[in-house]
């Protein structure tokens, strides 16, 4: 996790369209350290802190990325991916076809995977390989903190929508 947050250091300061939404990540600093030091250099404006409600703040990173902005957003676990699976499967994986590549998707869906710190069967699942059968949507497990850190960073300053999952002790 230490990589992906100097990954998402380094691009936030270079790109002033990039922000984060989700569940904490504002002054706590995401779940698991994700925005650890970020919200007291950027604040709630690239930082927001979101309900839970997975489905809504992923329609809204959808809208956001197709104005323009490149929005990442931070489901903490997996498993809430889930919930804004509409979203993703229909509308964010098929922007770009569907407007005949008129509309870009620069977005980074983001989730830990992985068993570990006492979580419960609904904190430890892994959908990589369901989410890539979805066509539009690209689908990044890193297996290593170097490799973290380029794939974070590739995901950030591309057009296409990324899935990034990563293992908590990276």
């Amino acid at each position: 996790m230490k990589a992906t947050l100097e990954a998402l250091t380094e691009e936030m300061a270079k790109d002033s369209r990039i922000f984060v939404l989700g569940e904490g990540v504002g002054k706590r600093g995401g779940n698991f350290a994700t925005t650890t030091g970020l919200f007291e250099l950027y604040g709630p404006e690239r930082l927001r802190d979101t309900p839970i409600c997975e489905r809504g703040f992923t329609g809204l990173a959808c809208g956001a990325a197709m104005s323009g902005t490149r929005p990442v957003v931070d489901f903490m676990f997996a498993d809430f991916v889930l919930d804004a699976a509409g979203e993703i499967i229909n509308q964010i994986a098929k922007i770009q076809y569907l407007s005949s590549g008129r509309l870009k998707m620069p977005l980074v869906l983001r989730g830990c995977i992985g068993i570990g710190h006492s979580v419960g069967t609904h904190h430890a699942g892994s959908y990589a390989a369901m989410y890539a059968q979805f066509p539009g949507l690209r689908v990044v497990v890193p297996s290593n903190p170097r490799d973290a850190k380029g794939l974070f960073k590739t995901a950030l300053r591309g057009d296409d929508p990324v899935l990034f999952l990563e293992h908590r002790e990276l």
